[in-house]
């Protein structure tokens, strides 16, 4: 495994509502996401940000970049079901894992 693969990970992730969405349940539904992410190795901390007209943007720290692959891959089996999930639009989701250089 390589360095980049042991270091701290942001994973960003954008998307949009889906039309029809309720973005009310999808709010609500938010917390359970992150009480499973919490339980997931390597997790540090989440931020889901309104982004605006329908926009937003998760934000999840991992220890490594191979935590945050793993719970990405995870995630639909665990959570697809959810208000949250079913609230996105998939055709709009943007992932990135990014290797954290510096935090304060």
């Amino acid at each position: 495994m390589n360095a980049q693969m042991n270091a701290a990970c942001l994973e960003t992730v954008r998307f949009r509502l889906a039309a029809g969405a309720d973005p009310a349940a999808f709010r609500a539904a938010a917390p359970l996401v992150s009480e499973w992410a919490a339980r997931q190795p390597g997790f540090r901390g989440r931020l889901l940000v309104d982004e605006g007209e329908g926009w937003f943007a998760d934000l999840v720290w991992w220890e490594s970049e191979a935590a945050a692959k793993a719970a990405a891959s995870a995630f639909g089996p665990a959570l697809g079901a959810t208000a949250f999930a079913r609230a996105i639009d998939g055709a709009s989701v943007e992932m990135r894992h990014l290797p954290v250089v510096s935090a304060a």
